[in-house]
C-alpha cells in the first residue's frame, strides 16, 4: 500500500496545505488502512488456497495415473508423493 497515495485519496483538504489532521481523523485513517489490508490479505489467502487445491489435484491425478512409479522410497515420483503428504497436512 502506498501510504501517501492512500492519504491523499482519503483526506480532502480545502487548500493545498496538508500539514495537519486531527487525532480522530488519524485514527479513522489508520482503521481504514487496516481494513483495506485485511481485505487484501483475505483475497490473497483465498487465491493461495485455490492454487493449493489445483496443485493437489494435479499431483493426485499424476500419482493415480502413474502409481506404479511411486511405489517405494527410491522411486521416480517420490518427490510428488512427499509433496502431497506435506501439503495435505
Amino acid at each position: 500500500m502506498d501510504i501517501d497515495k492512500e492519504f491523499d485519496e482519503f483526506f480532502h483538504f480545502p487548500t493545498e496545505k496538508k500539514d495537519s489532521v486531527t487525532s480522530v481523523s488519524s485514527k479513522i485513517f489508520v482503521k481504514h488502512c487496516i481494513e483495506k489490508n485485511e481485505r487484501s490479505m483475505k483475497d490473497y489467502i483465498s487465491t493461495l488456497e485455490h492454487h493449493k487445491e489445483i496443485l493437489m489435484s494435479g499431483i493426485e491425478k499424476c500419482l493415480d495415473e502413474n502409481g506404479h512409479l511411486a511405489d517405494g522410497e527410491d522411486c521416480t515420483l517420490i518427490d510428488l508423493k512427499k509433496t502431497l503428504r506435506k501439503i495435505s497436512n
